[in-house]
């Protein structure tokens, strides 16, 4: 059941959010059918807005549209998300290497407080919420870089990111594995060294391509 939407967004806006959190979530699961009348009633919407929502979900290829103009829930496929890892080698590795030459105090201070966050996420075995902070921690160092290409090209792969992790149920074997990659690109990063956060960063990468099995082409 989704929540009731307020006011202070635009009701389209409100709604995407809404159905955006609940595929990524998996509380909206592959292959779910998504009736426009019932999820209009539980947002407390008319189809317009909510007609909106899912053009812009189905342009993120969040949902897909059948011939029969049924709204489903997309698949997550491992192929799909090879392709999504090409191009996170493309972006992740530039962003540190951007982020260690230009962050500050303020950068690195909010970078630290989520990897505190996710070390003690570590410790309660809290999925969920660390593979949340994992990927606030690519948010907040795209962010360092002041390059608004690298920051939407670091969503556009967390969004992705996220829904494979939470349908594919990553283990909590592999939440200390990742911070503790991250925490070596943190150290980079205060170092202000470019080029060990850019090889930090491919690494962390590769580890994570070799524990899900993923087949790159190089």
């Amino acid at each position: 059941m989704l929540p009731k939407i307020g006011n202070n967004k635009s009701l389209s806006q409100q709604a995407y959010d809404a159905i955006k959190k609940a595929i990524l979530t998996n509380e909206f699961k592959p292959k779910d059918i998504l009736r426009e009348e019932a999820l209009a009633d539980s947002l407390g919407i008319s189809r317009t807005p909510l007609r909106a929502a899912l053009k812009r979900l189905q342009y993120e290829k969040l949902v897909v549209v059948n011939s029969a103009k049924q709204t489903f829930v997309s698949e997550v496929k491992t192929e799909d998300m090879a392709r999504v890892f090409v191009f996170r080698f493309a972006v992740e590795p530039m962003a540190a290497r951007v982020a260690a030459a230009l962050i500050g105090k303020k950068g690195l201070g909010r970078i630290e407080e989520c990897l505190a966050s996710h070390a003690a996420c570590v410790k309660e075995r809290n999925v969920e919420k660390a593979i949340v902070l994992e990927l606030l921690f690519n948010t907040l160092l795209a962010e360092c870089t002041e390059n608004e290409f690298l920051i939407d090209g670091t969503e556009m792969i967390n969004t992705y990111v996220q829904r494979f992790l939470s349908v594919a149920n990553s283990t909590v074997r592999n939440v200390p594995l990742s911070l503790e990659e991250h925490g070596r690109i943190f150290e980079a990063l205060k170092a202000h060294d470019a080029k060990a956060a850019e090889a930090q960063t491919n690494e962390h990468l590769s580890r994570v391509v070799a524990r899900f099995g993923f087949t790159l082409p190089f």
